[in-house]
């Protein structure tokens, strides 16, 4: 594991990539660079599936995103759990209206800190 700036963060939790990437920072880039674009088209899915009421696309959308959160330890994925739980059982919109307002504020500010570690990288390897 590497311990200098571009690897440790107070906003995301760093310890799977760490534990399992052993500090390549090539793999680091990548899995990040794949984090930051999947993910914005899922939570694009996920905001119109709200908006529509699509319950089976919050739930696929929610899954994916979920198992992407737990890997890149953003610390909102129990939110998901709970968005996708809920629209399982086909309920409770507004909840999930609620439950997502706030997993995208630790997305948002996940985004900025995985930028962050990725400018770091380009920076280092100057």
């Amino acid at each position: 594991m590497l311990h200098n700036n571009c690897f440790f963060s107070e906003i995301v939790d760093l310890d799977f990539l760490n534990e399992n990437l052993s500090g390549n920072v090539e793999q680091y880039s990548e899995m990040i660079s794949i984090f930051l674009t999947q993910s914005q088209e899922k939570i694009a899915i996920l905001k119109k599936a709200i908006n529509e009421e699509n319950f089976t696309l919050i739930k696929e959308a929610s899954h994916f995103l979920r198992s992407s959160f737990t890997i890149m330890g953003l610390r909102s994925k129990n939110l998901l759990v709970e968005i996708e739980n809920l629209s399982s059982q086909l309920k409770d919109i507004e909840k999930i209206k609620t439950l997502s307002n706030s997993m995208l504020i630790n997305y948002n500010e996940s985004i900025i800190e995985y930028e962050r570690i990725l400018s770091c990288f380009v920076k280092n390897n100057n």
